[in-house]
């Protein structure tokens, strides 16, 4: 199993780093292009669709995995096919109340939130991206629960980057590409380019679903599918929170310059995390498999080795990452490289994250998302009152090291609870 695990999670990082590659191709060529203040006000836009889409999820893209995980006999294609239409149902009726929110509400959001009057067209843009953002997560997650990960790279990875570079490209070649509403459009045409690409790869998999044993009167109950949703929006929000609380906060305090070089920053420290977003493509259906069919005993093992795996890329990284630090800011433009120190600061906080692999991923796989929800709520709450504290006593280096504590102590408590659960004594885990 190992060597399988090991050949799969290879193929998924080789196509995962090339996703992100191209994604760094596209915020370096963005912020070129449009400079500090413009690319700011473009990542203060994405933060803002990024949690509106999160919330419009309902916590169902994580739901799916699992569903699609644990219903992967041949004979249950009509489930999964039953699963696959209801989430997309859900996801695209509430992400679009998020996106008329923010629509309507752009206005006040800019002025009186942030402060930052030019924001109001950025918003509006951003806002059409809401629901073929939430679309496409949803279905990359379906993909992985159907057990493509290949395919769950390319729709949540590749495409976005991939046709937003393209049409900056096309926009550049006019010599029209200076504000950051140019790059909002970008944005949203990736997205909408991204759906249709997804929808089409879930659509081929349901298709053939629910052309298997029409007969059978297999469904999915509502309890099944909306268990844990309460829970798992927590969890998102939380996570949102501590995802973006920096840079919002640092829209709201700062300027929108600085904005730019915490994103930039984060993003590039980020990228340590690409070996755990491998293996999770990999181990999530594996995981939920096992706890399905009572093999409890496998699952420490399991997550054992994708630890060795994610440390034995993540720790060299880092060394690289903190040696060339000054270099890696410096390729976003002028006024970046200076700020050095605060991806040394952020690329810290996400070793950390790496190096004690999928855990998050394996409590919600196990259906201890109630779990999982109390630490991400506490860490959510520590998370934006250290941000609020420490941004304004130290500015940017004060959210930089909020969001590295946070990451260090959330998923240091997780591993201990994975821990408890699963080291001693290999026993059911009940909700």
């Amino acid at each position: 199993m190992s060597k399988n695990l090991f050949k799969s999670v290879s193929m998924v990082l080789i196509l995962r780093l090339a996703s992100a590659g191209v994604l760094f191709l596209f915020f370096v060529f963005l912020s070129r292009q449009l400079g500090k203040h413009e690319v700011g006000l473009f990542f203060l836009g994405f933060a803002a669709t990024s949690i509106l889409s999160g919330l419009g999820s309902l916590g169902l893209y994580r739901i799916v995995v699992r569903l699609l995980g644990a219903h992967d006999q041949p004979q249950e294609g009509y489930l999964r096919g039953t699963i696959i239409s209801r989430a997309l149902l859900a996801v695209t009726a509430a992400s679009s109340v998020g996106a008329l929110g923010l629509a309507l509400l752009a206005n006040p959001v800019a002025h009186w939130f942030f402060q930052q009057p030019e924001l109001v067209p950025i918003l509006r843009i951003m806002a059409l991206a809401i629901v073929p953002m939430t679309i496409s997560m949803t279905c990359g997650n379906m993909l992985e629960g159907l057990n493509k990960p290949l395919a769950t790279v390319v729709v949540l990875n590749l495409l976005l980057p991939l046709f937003s570079l393209l049409a900056g490209s096309v926009w550049w070649w006019q010599g029209q590409l200076q504000f950051a509403s140019q790059g909002a459009w970008i944005f949203v045409a990736g997205y909408i380019a991204t759906m249709l690409v997804a929808l089409r790869l879930v659509y081929s998999l349901y298709q053939s679903g629910r052309q298997i044993d029409q007969e059978l009167p297999l469904t999915v109950t509502r309890e099944q599918l909306w268990s844990g949703t309460t829970a798992l929006v927590l969890i998102m929000l939380t996570d949102q929170t501590i995802r973006w609380a920096g840079q919002i906060v640092t829209g709201m305090w700062l300027s929108a310059g600085d904005v730019a070089v915490l994103a930039t920053a984060h993003r590039t420290a980020a990228s340590l995390g690409l070996i755990l977003q491998a293996i999770n493509k990999v181990v999530s259906p594996r995981f939920a498999a096992l706890h399905k069919r009572g093999e409890y005993e496998q699952i420490w093992p399991v997550l054992v080795h994708t630890i060795k795996v994610s440390t034995g890329y993540a720790l060299p990284a880092f060394i690289l990452m903190v040696l060339c630090s000054s270099w890696l800011m410096a390729i976003f433009g002028k006024g970046f490289s200076q700020f050095w120190y605060i991806l040394v600061i952020l690329s810290l906080g996400y070793l950390v994250n790496a190096v004690t692999g999928p855990i998050a991923q394996l409590l919600i796989m196990v259906g201890q998302e109630k779990l999982l929800r109390n630490i991400t709520f506490l860490t959510g709450l520590f998370a934006l009152v250290a941000t609020v504290a420490l941004t304004a006593i130290g500015g940017l280096v004060g959210s930089a090291l909020a969001t590295c504590l946070v990451l260090i102590i959330q998923n240091t408590v997780v591993l201990g609870h994975v821990s408890r659960l699963y080291r001693a004594k290999a026993v059911p885990v009940h909700s």
